[in-house]
């Protein structure tokens, strides 16, 4: 999968960000798959069925700007789009995404989404949007809820690249990049901080931190800088 792809047709655009998809709104329903999808709309999953990639057009709102990422929750897929200052929420229609999408912050007392860089939804539904900052703010139906970060060193979380809201019963909570910093910050839902990764040799690994991924049952998490994949075991 990559940018210029053609598949049946559909050039893919810059790809935005990637997720699991157990099951949701893809035609023939397709479930357990990767999804990744592209600044024009444009969503990508590799099927091992029929050996190949398959893609499906969302259907865009007028507003729509430039996708920073995307998240899933139960069959939802929410598109979160910094510049039309918006988190997108597409329902499946008869099995498909293939209707308009929903606003998720609905009236005129609307967040500021234009520094937003990325976002998860824990398995209550809560949605934590990290801004570019180093903030980290939560909704919960569109609404903002109490939420503050708690034991951080002096001068810490300054910047935020990525976040990854971990909803293992294990490890439950969240990870987030610190580009600036060069640090990786492992927190409860609740805002606390238990752990932060640094390198300590090559002290620059973590130069151009952009993303974090966790396996519980491996007690692992891995951490994507510049153009380099580490593997750390989690503390």
């Amino acid at each position: 999968m990559f940018r210029g792809q053609n598949i049946g047709g559909e050039v893919v655009d810059e790809l935005i960000d990637i997720e699991w998809l157990e099951r949701g709104g893809l035609p023939s329903g397709n479930s357990n798959v990767p999804i990744a999808l592209d600044a024009s709309g444009l969503l990508i999953w590799y099927s091992e069925t029929f050996g190949g990639n398959e893609t499906l057009r969302l259907v865009l709102p007028v507003t729509w700007r430039q996708p920073a990422a995307m998240a899933v929750w139960r069959l939802n897929l929410y598109i979160l789009d910094s510049a039309g200052q918006q988190i997108w929420r597409y329902m499946p229609n008869d099995g498909i995404y293939s209707e308009i999408p929903t606003e998720y912050f609905a009236g005129e007392e609307r967040p500021d989404l234009s520094t937003a860089v990325d976002f998860g939804i824990d398995e209550d539904g809560n949605v934590y949007v990290l801004y570019n900052n180093g903030d980290v703010k939560k909704y919960f139906g569109g609404v903002e809820q109490p939420f503050d970060v708690y034991n951080l060193p002096e001068g810490a979380l300054t910047a935020g690249s990525s976040l990854f809201v971990d909803n293992n019963p294990i490890s439950r909570g969240l990870v987030v990049t610190d580009p600036q910093n060069a640090t990786v910050y492992a927190m409860s839902l609740g805002g606390t901080t238990n752990t932060g990764y640094r390198p300590l040799s090559p002290l620059d690994a973590f130069a151009g931190l952009s993303g974090t991924l966790v396996n519980a049952d491996t007690n692992s998490i891995y951490v994507l800088a510049g153009e380099h994949l580490y593997h750390m075991r989690r503390q």
